[in-house]
């Protein structure tokens, strides 16, 4: 299990690099107007993936997870939701075709999606046939299978992105986007292929498995499955709801429809982008947690022993990511996308992101302990209020971008602070939120003293490259200040 986690984890650092370097480049090709179309459209596909999942590989990796890992047990849940899945992507994936015209001429702030959407939509069936197989591996807590799968993905994303991108440069900006649509459906299908081989091995080394079809398993899946797709369809729909109401509102504010388009893609392509990326310890942790949150969290000490290191692992790593963010957000955006208008933005929601990591990672553990109607009521009050400050504040032209980065920051602290007391709550375990964040917090700040005093004896003509060895001159000084200040090892003695 620890080997497998610290290989999901170094995997997840290469998808998230290969990721954001895949997202540079995009947007150097495509410009904000292209990055803006795609991030469209990109919920509305996300909408798509959690109605023909409905929630049933998690339920999946949840049973089998407190089964033990029985392999009889995983071999017949993971037939009853192969076949449940690949009939609800069958019908996700036509009811798509037939619908997505009128989405993307009614609903949508740009009717340009719809080449994309319609290329994209295949995908929806590959995921649909793979999420079984990842909730299996998961369930197992092999989870170096996924980290693979994630890994082989990206790579095939990647690859097939920037030659059909470069082929394709000639066409209007809406066919050209279709580029990544076609790359991200030949990485999903890679990432199934894997999977598939990788189930096929496990098959070999286990004794015969009779795979039973049953109706009360698929009752049993689909009722788990439920209430997480409730959850996620709420989460979905405010992204959706956010990624058309954001152009709409800055079209209110006095841009036209190309212009509003360039800045969501500014928002959402480059600011938002670069906002997740100190988060790429976040998903692993997610992924290792669950399992194991399932199996422990009726045994309070066991659950707190899990949780606070992976907890304290998150705020370490990722707040000085918010400063560096903060600190060198103007080089950044213009070094890498060519985008020096996404840095105010960024900067903004720089301020609280940790926010959205520590609670996106407690989401994960609520829906370990079965805290899914819990999560539901705080996904709608914080989506409610984060839609309710876009349309104040994105409407107002003195606001622009900035207002939907207040607005996003407003979400993150809303969600943080509702998953913290559900969860206090539901667990009777109180978290050390002081010694969570008051080292690191304070060798952020103490780091600047002498950032400062060193900063202006560098300097290169090349502006990325200075920003680089600042950022590394900054991190550096923030790691050994919390190392004087024993935030890591007192901490691991103590867990």
């Amino acid at each position: 299990m620890f080997w497998g986690t610290v290989f999901l984890l170094l995997s997840n650092i290469y998808v998230k690099g290969l990721g954001f370097c895949y997202r540079v480049f995009l947007m150097r090709v495509f410009g904000a107007e292209g990055m803006g179309l795609i991030e469209m459209a990109m919920p509305i596909f996300t909408f798509m993936l959690v109605i023909s999942g409905w929630g049933v590989s998690l339920g999946l990796s949840k049973k089998l997870a407190e089964s033990g890992g029985c392999a009889q047990k995983g071999a017949s849940l993971l037939k009853n939701a192969l076949f449940l899945l690949v009939l609800f992507g069958l019908v996700v994936s036509c009811a798509a075709l037939l619908f997505s015209p009128f989405i993307a001429k009614h609903l949508a702030p740009d009717e340009r999606i719809l080449p994309y959407l319609r290329v994209l939509i295949p995908a929806v069936l590959i995921i649909a046939v793979a999420s079984p197989f990842r909730g299996f591996f998961q369930g197992l807590q092999q989870v170096g299978n996924l980290g693979a799968a994630q890994a082989i993905e990206q790579s095939v994303r990647f690859c097939c992105g920037i030659y059909l991108a470069y082929k394709m440069t000639s066409l209007a900006i809406e066919q050209t986007v279709t580029a990544a649509a076609l790359a991200s459906v030949a990485g999903e299908a890679a990432g199934l292929i894997f999977l598939l081989a990788a189930f096929t091995h496990y098959r070999r080394k286990q004794p015969v498995l009779k795979a039973v079809y049953s109706t009360k398993v698929c009752g049993e899946l689909l009722a788990f499955g439920t209430p997480v797709t409730i959850n996620r369809l709420v989460s979905s729909g405010i992204l959706m709801a956010q990624a058309l109401l954001i152009p709409h509102c800055l079209q209110n504010a006095g841009l036209n429809v190309v212009a509003a388009t360039e800045a969501y893609g500014r928002l959402s392509g480059v600011a938002l982008t670069l906002l997740n990326l100190p988060g790429v310890f976040t998903s692993a942790l997610a992924c290792a947690l669950l399992p194991v949150v399932a199996e422990s969290y009726l045994d309070k000490k066991r659950l707190a022993a899990r949780l606070l290191p992976s907890l304290q692992a998150l705020v370490i790593c990722t707040l000085p990511g918010m400063a560096v963010l903060f600190l060198f957000a103007e080089p950044l955006c213009d070094g890498l996308f060519h985008c020096p208008l996404a840095a105010e933005p960024l900067r903004i929601l720089a301020v609280c992101g940790i926010f959205e990591f520590f609670s996106g990672l407690l989401s994960t553990v609520l829906q370990g302990m079965g805290q899914l109607k819990a999560l539901l009521i705080n996904n709608i009050i914080s989506g409610v209020c984060l839609l309710t400050a876009i349309v104040i504040l994105c409407s107002r032209p003195a606001a622009g971008l900035a207002g939907a980065a207040i607005s996003l920051n407003i979400y993150f602290i809303i969600a943080f602070i509702l998953n913290c007391l559900t969860f206090q709550n539901k667990s009777g375990l109180h978290l050390p939120y002081l010694k969570l964040f008051f080292k690191p917090l304070s060798s952020v700040f103490l780091a600047l003293i002498p950032f400062y005093l060193i900063k202006n004896i560098i300097f290169l003509q090349e502006k990325m490259a200075e920003t680089a060895i600042l950022a590394c001159l900054y991190l550096i000084l923030y790691f050994l200040i919390l190392l004087s200040l024993g935030g890591l090892p007192k901490f691991w003695k103590r867990a």
